[in-house]
């Protein structure tokens, strides 16, 4: 969780946290800090990956990646009956989100945290997923989310800036962008989760 990808020089004073690194022939080096230990480095063929690499293998979708319809998304969200936080978060339904992006995504679609997935209508599906993708290609756009502890940096070492353009996360007690109700934090599955109670259904 505090893990970084970082692009440098070859020349670049090397961080103590560093565990691994990757050398390019044309110069410049990727280097694996991550002072937590908490990472993994796999390197195996694609055709490996179910023997070698099974936590891999059974990531789900890419929202980004993997264009699915979102009917087929309705499908997957029907399939099961759990909170609508807990099936956007649970990576092997859907690879990448975590508790920031579930609680923009579902603020951006209207839907409370809580609802069971199999209780969504059909124009509710096609927004979760047209919120699902476009916030995403937001935070990609702004490099990420790097919060006070500033644990994550971009590429380059570089802090994003999405949490300038977040919505709710992180803004308990601050009036709601779309109808001014006092947005609120409430805890789910061990982690803060924040919404609006008015606009969330």
């Amino acid at each position: 969780m505090s893990g970084q990808l970082r692009r440098h020089n070859a020349k670049d004073p090397v961080d103590k946290h560093t565990h691994l690194i990757f050398s390019f022939t044309q110069h410049g080096q990727l280097r694996c800090v991550d002072p937590r230990a908490f990472g993994e480095v796999f390197v195996v063929s694609p055709d490996a990956v179910q023997t070698e690499a099974p936590e891999l293998s059974s990531l789900g979708f890419d929202p980004l990646e993997d264009l699915i319809p979102w009917t087929e998304f309705g499908r997957m969200l029907h399939a099961r009956s759990v909170r609508l936080k807990a099936f956007l978060t649970d990576q092997s339904i859907v690879a990448g989100i975590g508790n920031i992006y579930a609680d923009e995504i579902l603020f951006e679609a209207g839907l409370r945290y809580d609802r069971p997935s199999d209780s969504l209508g059909t124009q509710e599906i096609r927004r979760l997923y047209r919120a699902m993708v476009e916030v995403l290609h937001e935070a990609v756009k702004y490099r990420g989310s790097t919060l006070p502890d500033a644990t994550y940096v971009d590429l380059y070492g570089r802090p994003g800036a999405y949490q300038e353009h977040h919505r709710v996360y992180g803004k308990a007690g601050q009036a709601c962008l779309r109808c001014r109700t006092t947005i609120s934090r409430v805890r789910f599955q061990g982690r803060s989760t924040f919404l609006c109670e008015q606009c969330q259904m």
